[in-house]
């Protein structure tokens, strides 16, 4: 392995843990089933009910230890058989597996948020077996108690190829299991590990260290003076060997049948001390039961494909939420138009009812226009009034004489003979039935020629609205 492929590796695991920020978290707090696998039996620690598995002896070489026997499918027909009778309208679940499925290594790490400790982890994970080939994803199991420096957390990182837990992943989605976490069974009873025999009471519920032995190893989680918690693994061939055998004792530690020391052989020993089990019946113990299920899948190996998936969910929901606010920005901009609208839609009501009231002058109106249109020419017609004209310019005249009188479209010629002419000019003038009065021509003598219009009639505007010109 090159300095460039581990380059690469590292680059592909930055984008990835940017990614997976505070989802781990967020798919835990959701978590409503625990699995357990013990020797044959696959366990649903809630109902306490079991399926028989089948183990596969060809799958060495699948774990760090070189010890798993389960094969995924046969793992995702079971949990499928066994939660057949399950109402969740999403199955969520935790598998815990026996540890020989992982490689558990003591962890020092910064007092930061799980995402921070989790990407620190990772980027050990070439330094942790440099001679496992595969891949690693890991888990953390935090110790309670305080360690020698507060802004030290110490605990547990629990190794698992991620190839495996991918496989795992995705036998349970054929079968609609969502499997959000896969860690050691062991861990089920980390959370009661961090006092000292000296401190706790026979009432308490506080244990000192676990122990876990099945057909192929043992392995036991202590909790020591200084705040470390520690795990030990022997093989069942090494424990034959009474060297070995001994040599674990003693790191072990005392007799397990002290009250606060827990050796779990078998599925009744976890089913006896399980602290999972709870009446659905009841809400306060469901919402502990659930809250339980949270704190103990957080500590687990997240499979990739369970993170994508939560990722994607969570990128489908930010959009919905965009969209949201999308919706209700254009709402809030739109608010005038559709104000306008109403308004609108209301006026038009209402028009509609005033023209359905004035239906009838309406109808009367059109008569009268057709009347006009039809009529208004001859009764429109300019009213001259010749005779009241005649009458009018007698007095103006006299004693002269008039010669010529021509009327037409209201201009009128007037010739005759005067001893005054400019006088009748002037009388014309200022008599309000004429406008524009003036000589037609120069006068000779006594004689005149005068044109003048009538201001009662208007020929213009008589023709501009009977007869106006095409255009």
């Amino acid at each position: 392995m090159n300095l460039s492929t581990v380059s690469e590796y590292l680059q592909a695991l930055r984008a990835r843990l940017a990614q997976n920020a505070n989802v781990c978290v967020s798919i835990a707090s959701r978590v409503n089933i625990a699995l357990m696998v013990f020797d044959d039996q696959l366990i649903d620690l809630h109902t306490r009910r079991s399926v028989r598995i089948a183990i596969s002896p060809d799958l060495a070489g699948q774990s760090p230890l070189g010890l798993t026997r389960y094969d995924e499918k046969t793992l995702a027909d079971a949990a499928a058989q066994l939660l057949s009778d399950n109402n969740h309208p999403e199955k969520i679940c935790v598998l815990l597996l026996p540890p020989s499925e992982f490689y558990i290594s003591e962890a020092n790490l910064p007092a930061a948020g799980l995402d921070l400790q989790r990407s620190a982890l990772l980027l050990q994970a070439m330094t942790v077996l440099p001679e496992f080939e595969q891949a690693l994803n890991v888990g953390f199991i935090p110790s309670l108690k305080q360690g020698p420096l507060p802004s030290v957390q110490t605990g547990l990182a629990t190794w698992l190829p991620v190839e495996r837990a991918e496989r795992l992943f995705k036998a349970f989605s054929d079968h609609k299991i969502f499997l959000a976490s896969i860690m050691p069974r062991i861990a089920l009873f980390s959370d009661r590990l961090g006092a000292a025999e000296s401190e706790m009471s026979a009432a308490d519920n506080l244990l000192t260290s676990v122990e876990d032995c099945d057909q192929q190893l043992t392995t036991a989680l202590q909790d020591n003076q200084q705040g470390v918690l520690t795990c030990l693994q022997c093989t069942a061939m090494d424990m034959a060997v009474p060297e070995l055998r001994e040599k674990f004792m003693q790191e072990r530690g005392e007799s397990l049948l002290a009250p606060h020391k827990l050796f779990l052989a078998s599925a009744q020993d976890y089913l006896g001390a399980n602290a999972l089990q709870s009446d659905p019946l009841h809400a306060s113990q469901h919402t502990a039961h659930l809250n339980s299920l949270a704190r103990l899948a957080v500590k687990g190996v997240f499979p990739e494909a369970a993170l994508a998936a939560r990722h994607q969910l969570a990128q489908g929901r930010l959009r919905k939420d965009i969209l949201k606010v999308a919706l209700a920005a254009v709402l809030v901009v739109s608010l005038p138009f559709v104000w306008q609208s109403f308004q609108l839609l209301r006026l038009d009501a209402a028009l509609s009812r005033t023209q359905a009231l004035s239906a009838v002058a309406r109808a009367d109106q059109a008569v009268v226009r057709d009347f006009e249109n039809n009529w208004g020419a001859f009764t429109e017609f300019p009213d001259q009034d010749i005779a009241e004209v005649l009458l009018t310019l007698q007095p103006v005249i006299n004693p002269g004489l008039l010669s010529a009188f021509e009327l037409d479209e209201g201009l009128l010629s007037i010739e005759g003979e005067s001893p005054d002419p400019q006088n009748i000019l002037e009388q014309l003038e200022q008599n309000p039935m004429f406008t524009e009065v003036d000589f037609a021509r120069a006068t000779n003598n006594n004689r005149y020629f005068i044109e003048l219009r009538l201001s009662t009639v208007n020929f213009s505007a008589y023709r501009e609205w009977h007869f106006p010109e095409r255009r």
